[in-house]
């Protein structure tokens, strides 16, 4: 009889679409484009005459005999940037999407998330009347329009932070005074 001791295993934090997700698409665009190209030129050479001449003969006849031009130095140069652009972007790591939360399972949540959460622990704290949040991956503010906002300060408070216990985020509540009938608003 064997003993095995079981490993939890935590998944990869869930991330956003990489910066060079575009490439993939651009490059089979231009491939087709190149086959297309071959393919005419194939035809072309094969006496197939609905196609008529070849685009890549054409060209290369075009071509033959042109010397580099003082715009070509510049050019190439703007080249090379863009092709380091394109590496750099393709090997930047994709950037952090959701906040974990500390639980029994992995759980994560989206900044959406958080701020659903805790607009509805806000606006359940009694003599709250409006609420508003803005949430990140690394913090949730909070603000609460209320007749007395000094009295419901520590509960809405206490009430987002017991709501989003176990994510690493910094939480801030703000209250104000609600206006009063026919103040300006």
């Amino acid at each position: 009889m064997s003993t095995s001791t079981r490993t939890r295993v935590t998944p990869p934090a869930p991330r956003a679409v990489p910066a060079a997700a575009w490439l993939g698409p651009a490059a089979a665009v231009l491939l087709l484009a190149l086959g297309v190209v071959a393919g005419q030129d194939a035809l072309a050479r094969w006496g197939v005459t609905s196609v008529g001449a070849s685009w890549l003969g054409s060209t290369l006849d075009g071509l033959d005999g042109l010397r580099a031009a003082t715009w070509t130095v510049p050019v190439g140069i703007a080249l090379v940037v863009v092709g380091l652009v394109l590496l750099v972007t393709a090997l930047k790591p994709r950037r952090r999407t959701h906040v974990p939360v500390e639980a029994a399972a992995d759980l994560w949540l989206a900044p959406a998330a958080l701020s659903a959460l805790a607009r509805d622990a806000a606006e359940g704290v009694r003599g709250v009347s409006r609420v508003s949040v803005a949430a990140t991956r690394t913090a949730v503010r909070v603000r609460a329009a209320a007749d007395h906002p000094d009295e419901v300060a520590g509960p809405v408070e206490e009430a987002v932070r017991a709501r989003l216990a176990g994510a690493q985020v910094k939480v801030t509540v703000r209250t104000h005074r609600l206006p009063g009938e026919g103040a300006d608003q």
